[in-house]
């Protein structure tokens, strides 16, 4: 519910008291907008820790801040709104500029701050790297299988694609496009994945760059495939293929291997060629140090060797598939290897 305002200007009062550099140690953490660290808090308020620690303990004293374990938060939401609203929006973007910058500093690789540090960058108005760690963040939901978190981070980042410097819109949007493409397939929403890219093949042609292209033709053949247009779904095979060597992409060489294999699975023939392509599929992976797709290139080999007789060979490479699933913790190819 909305702050009365009699109650805002109060708490208002309170907090315009306050001496420097207890103001400016209160803004970051209305700021940082949650529970905070005090080596993140006294970073990005640009003090020593003696001063820092000096204005947390006179903050803590007035009941402005309090402290959770090891981190501190706001009293009451109330007052960390009221802080908020209280600054001007070019120091809430410089604010939120210095919180992203110092996180990034402070971040570990075990630590997964990439949701936190696309917000704040998005509210500097730092696009390019807000767009990059909702990127991130969305590749991160994907592996959890959380893929409506990861559908939601890739909207944002394409609602941001326009803040971009030039150069960089159209190869921003395209990959971005093509990541919302793959979680629409996950979700088994193959028409919608179709409709999604398939408008956007003349831009594609048009940006020149193999790396987009390779990637545009290999997710189109997906869903081709998958709506039972197998035709188009080789063409697209193959084509990702060249486009793929051109880039010298060993991943997307590999996919587009993969797309070969599970399309020939699904036309029910041609099993030599989907066993071979499946095996292309995993070389070029495996080299790459791509996880997912290998997984998938195993279990369709599985099924073209299931088809062939060669029941050893297929339970071989079913295996495999479980091996990947659990070192990389991937919950969707364990229903595959299964």
């Amino acid at each position: 519910p909305r702050l009365p305002p009699r109650v805002r200007e109060l708490i208002e009062a309170r907090l315009t008291r306050l001496a420097e550099p207890m103001r400016y140690v209160m803004a970051v953490a209305a700021v940082v907008g949650e529970a905070v660290d005090f080596a993140l808090l006294s970073r990005a308020a640009r003090v020593d820790e003696r001063e820092a620690a000096e204005a947390v303990e006179h903050l803590v004293r007035r009941r402005i801040l309090h402290s959770v374990g090891e981190r501190l938060e706001f009293s009451h939401d109330r007052l960390r709104e009221t802080a908020y609203a209280a600054l001007l929006p070019a120091r809430r973007r410089a604010l939120h500029r210095v919180v992203g910058e110092t996180l990034e500093a402070l971040a570990t690789p075990l630590c997964d701050e990439d949701d936190r540090l696309a917000h704040h960058f998005s509210q500097a108005g730092v696009a390019e790297k807000a767009v990059t760690y909702l990127a991130r963040f969305a590749e991160t939901a994907r592996r959890r299988n959380a893929l409506e978190e990861a559908v939601r981070s890739l909207d944002r980042g394409l609602a941001l694609v326009n803040e971009l410097p030039p150069a960089q819109r159209d190869r921003t949007y395209l990959d971005l496009l093509l990541r919302k493409g793959f979680l629409l397939a996950l979700r088994a929403r193959y028409h919608d994945s179709l409709a999604l890219l398939a408008p956007h093949r003349e831009r594609v042609e048009a940006l020149g760059d193999p790396v987009i292209t390779a990637a545009y033709c290999f997710r189109l053949g997906m869903s081709q495939a998958q709506m039972g247009n197998n035709e188009e779904a080789f063409a697209l095979g193959r084509r990702a293929i060249e486009e793929g060597q051109r880039a010298g992409d060993l991943r997307t060489i590999g996919m587009a291997h993969y797309l070969l294999a599970f399309a020939a699975h699904l036309r029910g023939r041609s099993f030599h060629e989907g066993v071979e392509h499946a095996r292309q599929s995993v070389a070029h992976l495996e080299e790459a140090g791509e996880t997912h797709y290998r997984g998938l290139a195993y279990w369709v080999m599985a099924v073209h060797l299931v088809y062939l007789g060669k029941f050893a060979e297929a339970l071989e490479a079913a295996r495999e598939v479980a091996v990947i699933a659990e070192a990389f913790s991937e919950p969707r190819l364990w229903s595959f290897g299964a």
